[in-house]
């Protein structure tokens, strides 16, 4: 700054101070403006531009961008880095928070990470890390997510930075908190939290008690989740932050609710809403409206529920997110049926149907997303092992040939292409192997959904139709919920198969295991799980993994669907040569009618998968008991 600009810069300072001696915040803002309007083109004028969008932020959207772009203008002309980076962040977090606007987040945060690795600025590439891990994580995409965060987690332990080691672990536990694995939560946030007391960070401190607070809040412990909200309040008070003192009083509404204070909790989440009407946030309106419209409810107060819910529902169809949908269409479905509105009851019901199954159907497009994902990280890390092993047995050939070049050099070049030809001739069989097996799957996944939806389908168009019974559409909607159900069952299945953690006959025992307790224990069937002389360490191929537990599984099923059962016995032995034996005895005391739509293929079926992995099955029936017998 010359010393001109310093002498202006000081006249406004003191001319504005002693025209408005309280110092609020109108005052500084003039004053910023008039630093400003007065400096030149230098660094401190590109600061109080950025400073003004920042007094902007919370309420006036298009003047904080109008301040950014002003700012991010003159730093790129200057240049300026720093600012230049800082404000390209500064518009992520904005259309994030303000506007829900992902894809223009990540554009500035992409934008800034490129930035900062031209600069070859680690810690600049740590802090955009995280934002773009963080924006990942609000659009439901937890893998992406988890990569990115455990990237700056690497980062800061190498340059042991205490501020990017506090975002990483505050963000891995936010994750671990959305998996359900609230206790690893819990250990990253406290890990978190130490260091930002360190570092005497006021938000994140008031952060990770409100994370905290919900992890406790999630195992039901209300008493400690409550107390740990009081005191992320009591940091946000201090600080004046009302957005996140929307969201503290909103966890703590719910904590009342929850335990069936409903004053307590709907005056709590009209404080939440007071303050998100500072930042405007309508995502946030939506939740805390809907928390409010159920405390409503509980309360037998369906008219006031009513008027709520209806204004969170037109505020959401405004807004990019298909959240919280479900949740008020249940709440306006139970709402009218208590009021005798029973026409409005069903039309809300039917939309509350459809949205959740959209949602399942969000998840089954996530969880195969996810499983692309780990398939494409599993193909990167076999790549740099395989080049890592070739650059290995280069270095070792070279080593050989310096030592005795004119007598080796033939013999290396000899046992180095007949290694990789040996490598390249086994990895081509492993590669059909697997695209028979990928084939297959795919196969069998397309035709499993493809007819599943299809019969969803038929069911939803006879919903629509005039002339239906009620009792025709609870069957029909109960019809959906079964197909709906197994078909997920049948992806949970195909991602456990594919699962190369999971691939010893104990994890194959366990899986068994738990299919007997979800099955057989939901219609009270007792049943005995013996194991006994089995070499549980054993790996299975994921062919045979598969072949073996859909035998089980068919054998299972067959139970449940042919006969009445009194009792089920599995055991699991060694028999002589046979690695292998599998025996399912069913007790029952009469067998049901088959029906007419069954294709009576089931024991073909599974004779035909025993032959596939070179095993033989055996079928008995005797009166009033029927066996299965398993060999490998």
């Amino acid at each position: 700054m010359t010393i001109k600009n310093y002498k202006l810069y000081v006249f406004v300072l003191v001319f504005l101070g002693i025209a408005n001696v309280a110092s609020s915040q109108n005052s500084k803002l003039d004053s910023l403006k008039g630093i400003a309007y007065l400096a030149t083109a230098d660094s401190n004028q590109v600061n109080v531009l950025k400073d003004i969008g920042d007094f902007y932020y919370e309420e006036n959207f298009d003047s904080t961008l109008y301040f950014y772009n002003k700012a991010l203008t003159l730093s790129r002309e200057i240049p300026y880095y720093n600012m230049e980076l800082s404000t390209l962040r500064s518009f992520g977090y904005v259309y994030s928070n303000k506007k829900n606007d992902y894809a223009t987040s990540l554009k500035y945060f992409n934008e800034a990470f490129d930035l900062a690795t031209a600069q070859n600025d680690s810690l600049g590439m740590a802090y955009l890390l995280s934002d773009i891990g963080r924006i990942y994580w609000k659009q439901g995409q937890t893998p992406q997510a988890l990569e990115y965060h455990l990237k700056v987690k690497a980062i800061g332990e190498k340059l042991n930075n205490q501020r990017i080691m506090l975002r990483a672990n505050q963000s891995l536990g936010i994750i671990q908190n959305e998996d359900g694995d609230n206790e690893k939560a819990k250990v990253y946030y406290m890990k978190a939290l130490a260091i930002a007391k360190d570092l005497k960070r006021e938000r994140s401190i008031g952060l990770l008690l409100n994370n905290i607070g919900n992890s406790y809040q999630d195992d039901k412990d209300y008493e400690t989740a409550l107390n740990y909200f009081e005191q992320a309040e009591t940091v946000f008070l201090k600080i004046e932050d009302s957005n996140w003192l929307s969201l503290v009083n909103y966890n703590k509404g719910k904590n009342f609710t929850l335990r069936n204070h409903l004053d307590k909790g709907i005056a709590l989440y009209k404080k939440a809403l007071n303050f998100n009407e500072k930042i405007g946030n309508k995502e946030r309106e939506v939740m805390i409206n809907a928390g409010l419209a159920l405390s409503y409810q509980k309360k037998d107060n369906p008219y006031q529920s009513i008027l709520i819910a209806e204004k969170a529902l037109k505020t959401l169809k405004t807004i990019d997110t298909d959240l919280y949908y479900e949740e008020l269409y249940q709440i306006l479905s139970e709402d009218y049926d208590l009021v005798g509105d029973y026409y409005k009851s069903l039309e809300n019901h039917k939309n509350y149907v459809k949205a959740k199954e959209m949602k399942k159907e969000v998840e089954r497009t996530k969880e195969i997303a996810k499983l692309n994902h780990l398939y494409e990280l599993e193909k990167q890390e076999n790549k740099i092992l395989e080049l890592k092993a070739k650059d290995f047995e280069q270095e070792k050939d070279l080593k050989k040939s310096q030592q005795n070049f004119l007598f080796l050099a033939f013999t290396s070049l000899s046992l180095l292409l007949g290694v990789l030809l040996f490598f390249y001739w086994n990895k081509m069989i492993d590669l059909k192997k697997f695209d028979e097996l990928k084939s297959s799957l795919s196969k069998d996944l397309h035709d499993n959904i493809g007819a599943s939806l299809n019969h969803i389908k038929m069911l939803s168009s006879r919903l629509n139709k005039s002339g239906v019974s009620y009792k025709e559409r609870t069957n029909d909607i109960g019809r959906i919920k079964s197909i709906s159900n197994e078909v997920i069952y049948n992806m949970y299945d195909m991602v456990w198969s594919l699962d190369k953690k999971k691939e010893t006959v104990a994890n194959l025992l366990e899986r068994m295991q738990d299919h007997l307790d979800n099955v057989l224990g939901d219609f009270d069937i007792p049943f005995r799980f013996k194991v006994e002389d089995i070499d549980e360490k054993r790996i299975l191929k994921i062919k045979e993994k598969i072949n073996i537990y859909l035998i089980f599984k068919e054998a299972i099923n067959n139970i449940l669907k042919h006969t009445k059962p009194e009792n089920v016995m599995i055991d699991f032995t060694k028999d002589g040569s046979r690695y292998f034996k599998m025996t399912i005895v069913n007790f029952y005391k009469t067998k049901t009618k088959i029906d007419k739509s069954s294709n009576q293929k089931g024991i073909e079926n599974m004779k035909m998968r025993a032959k596939e992995v070179g095993g033989e099955l055996q079928v008995f029936e005797k009166d009033n008991s029927f066996i299965v017998v398993f060999f490998i």
